[in-house]
């Protein structure tokens, strides 16, 4: 028991020991996948004990699951099994502690709604021929968002814990985008290479033997998202963009040069992308913040500082990894998919999408067609074009609209905005955690508009920790002992 108290009074060692056991299980050997699901069993067993040990656990570990996975794994198994303790866990004990009349007066308004829609939603995907599979398979990563839950109910007049929330995300956070950035360098990705037929068969070559193939095709360059499919996870700009927020807000100077590496970090791992959406979105929310900091007339200096210091770093990974070109390419694609044909580019994909999504909702406008309804989408493939079935739309507004309808919509626009706009009393006194959960939301709200990223369970975890700090703050003392 006194092993608890001290990790609960230093969270820092659980936090720490789930970043490394989810590690082992992407990085590792066969011998370190063993060691990392140890130490996430060990962790599951914590949350036993402690739910909110546990809570801070699950952040780190979804590291370790992949972002679409075909079937149940090692680490989707033992991850489901740490949020099921967590959630469980700690409902039974605030059920104890309060009783469960507490608990449905706090959460009831709140689940209530949503339950009834979910049922709506299934009969109507049934009576589309949607099968239960296919629903379930679309609902399973927005079920994750019910671990607010936990969250509200551990930082419940603990206004203190809500930092170390933070730093479990902003681990998260690391663990992704070093994950890109040192696969990236080791792979060598930013060195082009060329085609060559050889005997029919194409086979890759350096630069330096193009001079031996005059027919040889390229240069090309590989993008990480075909090695690493997380790397469009929208908790790159997220970590972008927070970790500037703290370190223009945070009067504590290792605070704040925390969150500056954090944001120099996933700006170096999101230009290592190529994906124009992501920075996109990331500065058009700094290009929002700048601007309020300098009407409240705070820290307006440093934010200036910190942000063309954060333009030399994006510079400075794009020169010395010689990747001008190609960002240059992607915007004029991008320039060419808006003015002109765009062929089979993928924003020529995704205007597809849209147009496919806004007819099946103008043909059911109320209700969509329910989650897991699918369409053919094609798009270019390593052979060519290829005809895909899919059951999701590469923007939030219009998947909910197409697969909820008119009611649905509403309902997850709230779900996604409103911690944007709420100030819970528990960080009423501290400036700095509003900002960077107003932030966090409104990049997650504009990158969702570019990518099916709000399928994803992080980005459903990153809501969940916004929505449990909103309603347990309605509960926390007004005066909170945080300090930036």
């Amino acid at each position: 028991m006194h092993h608890i108290d001290y990790l609960e009074e230093s969270p820092q060692f659980v936090i720490v020991a789930a970043s490394l056991a989810a590690a082992c299980m992407v990085f590792g050997h066969p011998a370190l996948f063993a060691v990392g699901t140890l130490g996430a069993l060990m962790l599951a067993a914590l949350a036993l004990r402690s739910p909110w040990l546990g809570a801070l656990a699950v952040f780190p570990l979804a590291f370790a699951i992949r972002p679409a996975p075909p079937d149940i794994g090692v680490q989707e198994a033992v991850f489901a099994l740490l949020v099921a303790i967590v959630f469980l866990k700690s409902i039974s004990t605030a059920a104890v502690a309060t009783g469960w009349s507490a608990l449905v007066h706090q959460f009831g308004k709140v689940l209530l709604p949503a339950i009834i829609l979910v049922v709506i939603n299934l009969v109507v995907a049934a009576s589309h021929g949607v099968g239960l599979a296919d629903w379930l398979r679309g609902l399973i990563p927005f079920l994750f968002i019910l671990l607010f839950i936990p969250v509200a109910l551990a930082i419940d007049r603990r206004p203190e814990r809500i930092r170390w929330l933070g730093l479990s995300i902003g681990a998260l956070i690391t663990l992704l985008a070093g994950h890109i950035v040192i696969f990236y360098l080791a792979n060598e990705l930013h060195h082009p290479y060329w085609w060559v037929l050889q005997d029919g068969v194409p086979q890759r070559i350096p630069e330096e033997l193009v001079v031996l193939h005059a027919e040889a095709n390229g240069p090309i360059l590989d993008r990480i998202t075909v090695h690493i499919q997380s790397a469009t996870d929208a908790l790159l700009p997220v970590g972008v963009v927070a970790g500037f927020v703290v370190a223009a807000l945070a009067r504590d100077y290792r605070v704040a040069s925390l969150g500056f590496s954090l944001s120099a970090l996933a700006l170096g791992a999101v230009l290592m992308t190529y994906t124009r959406s992501m920075l996109l979105s990331a500065v058009v929310v700094l290009a929002i913040f700048v601007p309020y900091v300098a009407f409240s007339r705070k820290n307006l200096s440093r934010a200036v500082c910190l942000l063309l210091g954060l333009a030399i770093v994006g510079a400075a990974v794009i020169a010395v990894l010689n990747i001008e070109s190609m960002w240059g390419y992607r915007m004029g694609r991008l320039s060419e998919a808006l003015l002109a044909d765009g062929g089979r580019s993928s924003v020529a994909t995704r205007l597809e999408e849209y147009r496919i999504a806004w007819g099946r909702f103008i043909e059911y406008p109320l209700l969509g067609d329910g989650l897991g309804a699918k369409h053919a989408i094609e798009f270019m493939g390593p052979e060519g074009v290829v005809e895909q079935q899919v059951a999701y739309i590469h923007n939030w507004p219009l998947y909910f609209l197409m697969a909820t309808g008119g009611v649905g919509f509403l309902a997850y626009a709230w779900v996604v905005l409103a911690p944007a706009f709420i100030h819970p009393s528990s960080i009423r006194h501290d400036g700095m955690a509003f900002a960077v959960l107003r932030a966090a939301i409104l990049t997650m709200a504009i990158y969702g508009l570019f990518f099916a990223v709000f399928r994803l369970i992080t980005f459903n975890l990153l809501l969940a920790a916004a929505w449990g700090v909103v309603l347990a703050g309605n509960r926390l003392p007004r005066h909170s002992s945080l300090s930036a």
